[in-house]
């Protein structure tokens, strides 16, 4: 049986499923958390943040284009970090 504190879609996910899967073998191979495992998002760099400004920004002058974007989205120090990068502001000139 279901908890009661499981919104309706789980219910009706726990229903469906339950006609193909063991609910007490779902239960202990795939517990729901139930949104008690929500991540928080850190603000800083990480070890990356450790490094001075020009290391980092020769370290992110490695990275391609498409993943210094989907970088620059992580935090607000991540977009502070590749904005300023020499590189960046001359292909963001040239759009």
């Amino acid at each position: 049986m279901a908890a009661p504190d499981t919104t309706q879609q789980q219910r009706t996910t726990l229903r469906l499923l339950s006609s193909t899967i063991n609910y007490d073998q779902l239960r202990t191979n795939c517990p729901l958390d139930y949104g008690k495992h929500i991540p928080t998002p850190s603000s800083d760099l990480g070890d990356l943040q450790m490094l001075p400004l020009e290391l980092r920004h020769h370290v992110l002058g490695f990275v391609d284009i498409k993943s210094l974007l989907t970088f620059r989205r992580v935090n607000k120090n991540a977009m502070i970090a590749v904005d300023g990068m020499t590189e960046y502001y001359k292909v963001r000139q040239h759009r």
